[in-house]
């Protein structure tokens, strides 16, 4: 079973008195694969930052960081990233809900398949709109160069473990898109690298309680940050041509302005796509009146 103790858990934390006692949960129920927590106390004021110093005093395997540089949500992440020492990693709030066979699943994924990057479950919802487990929120993929209407579970960041080196380097390179980053690093390793998947859902993202660590609250406009996004998937979808498989926006940002901009970007591509499908009907035209002459 050494082989599977593998697995980091990076926390940044804010106001979360309640719900810190999922730590002990985690180094008793779950220390055959957890090896260690990295929290992060971003200036609570309930008393967290009290509770989690006297729970490191019991768990030798807990560390316990204050936001002493006024960093933001990204760079807190960031920042425990760095101090991770094991092969696996996997981020995630106090407040969402896991299965007890989480880190077990993962781990025995990943022992198995050792090539992947990454290790994703379905992820249920618990939304202030409705008391009961709701599916995830779905998003429209952008497939093979045309805006379609096939809908994509949304694959939560609570319901993935990672690599740690390739996820270090994905928060790093999407640090500054504020409240889209955890977003973009998932699809990422979705869209470009290996992993396994699992239809099981093995967690449930809590949506009942406002956010406490707000991501770069107020540096940068939130429209400045949406066009990023959409930058961003502008160069995945025409530019890397490297990718192979679709690459999708996040719901908020589709619209149909949106998708006149996203495809109005490459009117050359459009213009011989149009010229194609006019050459394409115009053979088939003319191949049916030759068949209907030789009747």
């Amino acid at each position: 079973m050494t082989t599977l103790t593998r697995i980091t858990v990076v926390m940044p934390i804010k106001n979360e008195l309640q719900h810190i006692g999922v730590i002990d949960d985690i180094l008793t129920s779950s220390k055959e694969f957890v090896r260690e927590i990295i929290v992060m106390d971003d200036k609570s004021d309930d008393g967290t930052l009290q509770a989690l110093e006297k729970k490191a005093r019991i768990y030798p395997h807990l560390q316990v960081h204050r936001n002493l540089q006024k960093l933001n949500l990204n760079e807190m992440i960031c920042y425990m990233l760095n101090l991770v020492q094991t092969d696996l990693v996997h981020v995630r709030s106090p407040h969402d809900f896991y299965s007890k066979y989480f880190y077990e699943y993962h781990s025995q994924k990943f022992a198995a398949f050792p090539s992947s990057e990454a290790s994703f479950n379905d992820v249920g919802l618990i939304s202030k709109m409705s008391p009961n487990n709701l599916p995830v929120a779905r998003e429209v993929r952008l497939s093979k160069g045309n805006l379609t209407r096939i809908f994509d579970k949304n694959l939560s960041s609570c319901g993935f473990i990672c690599k740690t080196k390739a996820l270090t380097e994905l928060w790093k390179k999407y640090e500054s898109f504020d409240k889209f980053t955890d977003w973009l690093v998932k699809k990422e390793l979705m869209h470009f690298r290996e992993y396994v998947y699992t239809k099981n859902i093995l967690s449930l993202y809590n949506d009942t309680l406002l956010r406490k660590c707000e991501p770069q609250a107020g540096s940068i406009a939130a429209h400045k940050i949406e066009e990023k996004v959409f930058d961003a998937v502008y160069f995945n979808f025409w530019v890397n041509r490297a990718c192979k498989r679709y690459f999708c926006l996040p719901r908020e940002l589709i619209s149909t302005k949106r998708a006149i901009k996203f495809f109005n970007k490459r009117p050359f591509d459009i213009w011989l796509a149009l010229h194609l499908c006019r050459w394409v009907l115009l053979k088939s035209l003319k191949t049916a009146f030759a068949h209907l002459i030789k009747k």
